[in-house]
């Protein structure tokens, strides 16, 4: 599944599949974290843990291939330094919504507007995950309402085309593109006709002056 094929209404359920998988990942990780560190801590860790794996997914299907291993190794280590400096929960979860939006803008979108989207979609994700873990007091459900949410990103594209006005293009098809090349050729033909054509008039016209004063 290429970029192109990323952002496509076809894939909605395929992921929500990958968000059930890494929520499911998260709350083993987070269990598994909780035996050796106190609770916060394993949160935070899995959460950076989490968005790693989101971020990586995306770098894996999209279709530029440029600067994917330095990215994933510059959150990896920025996540891990922030960790290591006991930053605060919120920053945790700033910073991986940061690396989140960035990836997604460089690598998905083509647009400012679509940039905007994406951080509506975010930010809904987020709440949606607030809410959850707060009514259900349950990891999974935390997570994968996040990840929910973020399957929506697919239906974006045709969202804010719709704001846009969705702008037909210059040329549509390949028969536009026909047309107008038959059109240009057209013109090219006629200015080479009228041009041969004044060519002949003053050649004829100069062999007239020429006859002339010879007489």
């Amino acid at each position: 599944m290429k970029a192109k094929q990323f952002l496509d209404e076809k894939n909605f359920m395929r992921l929500i599949v990958v968000g059930l998988g890494i929520s499911m990942l998260s709350v083993i990780t987070y269990e598994a974290l909780s035996i050796f560190y106190i609770s916060i801590e394993s949160l935070k860790a899995t959460i950076s843990l989490a968005a790693l794996a989101y971020i990586s997914y995306v770098l894996k299907e999209a279709e530029l291939k440029v600067g994917k291993v330095s990215i994933f190794f510059l959150q990896s280590v920025t996540q891990l330094i922030l960790l290591l400096a006991i930053t605060p929960l919120d920053v945790i979860i700033g910073s991986n919504l940061l690396a989140i939006w960035l990836v997604r803008t460089f690598y998905l979108h083509r647009n400012l507007v679509d940039s905007i989207g994406d951080i509506v979609v975010l930010i809904a994700g987020l709440a949606a995950s607030s809410w959850a873990l707060k009514e259900s007091h349950s990891l999974l459900l935390g997570f994968w309402s996040f990840f929910l949410v973020q399957s929506l990103l697919v239906f974006l594209p045709k969202l804010t085309a719709s704001i846009k006005g969705n702008p037909q293009p210059l040329v549509a098809s390949g028969d536009s593109l026909l047309k107008s090349t038959n059109s240009d050729e057209a013109h090219i033909s006629q200015f080479n006709n009228a041009f041969g054509s004044a060519k002949k008039r003053l050649k004829e016209t100069r062999e007239q002056c020429a006859f002339g004063h010879s007489d």
